[in-house]
């Protein structure tokens, strides 16, 4: 039989491993709790908050999983290549600056998921709503976050991180002077609107192929066959199709530089469609605008531009400046485009008619045009990245050489270009499609489609 001894030392010895486990234990609870904490610190109904007179604005619900799915996608890794990555030096700066090396799980420990980060031409505002780490972190070491030589400052608003370079938006956004973004809806979804840009809005989507879906002001007509051309000579930059290109083409001219060496291709996109047969701009056939290149006689940029439309119509009669055109099974005339050095050149074969400022198309590509897949949309744009850089090379090197780039010289002009063509060498096209509502177009699209 045991001493009185004995079973004390039994009874506490159970007693002594328990109480091993309470540190622990309680390490756990403070944990959850924290975490719990945390998770009501974050949630929120709305990403943010954008400037009331934005120019911009640019909102996710999710920017650990929209940053991770765009580096995931075969897109980041062409532009990356041998080069690295092209964000490393933004990262850097913010490292520096908060000693946090960001990274997109980083971003939603710190800052939380959802974003908005919206400017105009004189200040910008990103407003984040952070956890307990931020807020914590910004108590304890205060002075990291309101050094007025960084060119930026803080403020808390209704839970919300407002950072912004202007201290009296900050001030505007905690009197209220701001209202809440509805979100993007979809956690891989990035969405950009630009109000003064007649209203767009667009989502991009990180995945392969970068999709997108959005809106825009824009009138223009139904195509009730849909659009089928296809440029079999691959010869486009930019091409549009539509009934009509004139809308997308004069809203596409509003992308362009005023720089001096480019008031030729403004006179030329502005006054194209003056030059086409008459009676173009009132059917509701596909029409074909292409831009194939940009001539540099001397500093002047010229762009050399083709349209072709489905039906043959009479080509008009010959003048006495006129000459006539007939090659390769076309035939027309090409007469002088007054107050310039090129001419306008009409000509037809037996299911289109064409017009170029560039004769020379129909002698090298004279069954350019050819259907391929029937689209169900009323406007088609093409885009190739790494033709229209080249293009544009030496017109924005010649603008810099003279000054015309503000803030630009010709040496960070060729350092630009050398850089972003290598990125993008090996980037698809940009092929966006529409469908008219009303006075919007509806669009949807790939950032880098594959010709597969």
């Amino acid at each position: 039989m045991g001493t009185p001894e004995d079973t004390s030392e039994a009874v506490a010895e159970p007693l002594i491993r328990w109480r091993r486990w309470v540190p622990l234990f309680v390490i756990l609870v403070a944990l959850l709790c924290l975490w719990q904490i945390d998770l009501r610190l974050k949630r929120s109904d709305s990403p943010g908050f954008v400037v009331s007179d934005a120019d911009w604005a640019v909102v996710a619900d999710d920017v650990g999983r929209v940053w991770s799915g765009f580096i995931e996608t075969e897109t980041w890794g062409s532009l990356r290549g041998d080069f690295g990555d092209p964000s490393r030096d933004a990262l850097v700066e913010l490292r520096k600056r908060f000693g946090i090396r960001l990274s997109p799980q980083r971003w939603n420990t710190w800052l939380g998921e959802g974003a908005t980060l919206s400017g105009n031409e004189t200040v910008w505002l990103l407003v984040t709503r952070p956890g307990v780490l931020m807020r914590v972190g910004m108590g304890l070491f205060p002075r990291a976050f309101s050094d007025a030589e960084a060119g930026y400052s803080f403020a808390w608003h209704e839970g919300y991180l407002c950072v912004s370079d202007s201290g009296d938006l900050l001030n505007l956004v905690k009197e209220g002077g701001v209202s809440k973004v509805r979100g993007v809806g979809i956690r891989d979804g990035l969405r950009i609107s630009v109000p003064d840009f007649h209203n767009a809005d667009v989502t991009l989507f990180a995945r392969d192929g970068i999709p997108l879906e959005g809106r825009i002001d824009l009138i223009v007509p139904e195509v009730p066959g849909g659009l089928s051309l296809r440029d079999d000579a691959d010869l486009t930059i930019v091409q549009i199709s539509s009934a009509n290109p004139e809308p997308v083409l004069a809203l596409l001219t509003e992308l362009l530089p005023n720089w001096p060496n480019l008031q030729v291709a403004h006179e030329i996109f502005g006054d194209w469609f003056e030059r086409v047969p008459e009676g173009w701009r009132d059917r509701s056939e596909e029409s074909v605008w292409a831009l194939d290149g940009i001539s540099m006689p001397e500093y002047v940029a010229v762009p050399l531009v083709e349209q072709a439309k489905l039906g043959r119509d009479a080509v008009g009669p010959d003048s006495l400046l006129s000459r006539r055109f007939e090659r390769a099974g076309l035939s027309g005339f090409c007469e002088p485009w007054l107050g310039h050095t090129y001419e306008r050149c009409v000509v037809s074969d037996d299911a289109l008619q064409r017009v170029s400022n560039n004769a020379a198309v129909f002698e090298e590509a004279p069954n350019r045009w050819q259907f391929g897949v029937l689209d169900a949309a009323d406007v088609r744009i093409e885009l190739k990245p790494l033709g229209l850089i080249r293009e544009f090379g030496p017109v924005a090197r010649s603008a810099a050489v003279r000054g015309d780039i503000e803030g630009w010289n010709s040496e960070d002009v060729n350092d630009f270009i050398d850089t972003y063509t290598r990125r993008i060498q090996n980037l698809g096209r940009v092929v966006l499609t529409g469908r008219v509502q009303g006075e919007r177009v509806a669009f949807v699209g790939l950032l880098d489609a594959s010709d597969e």
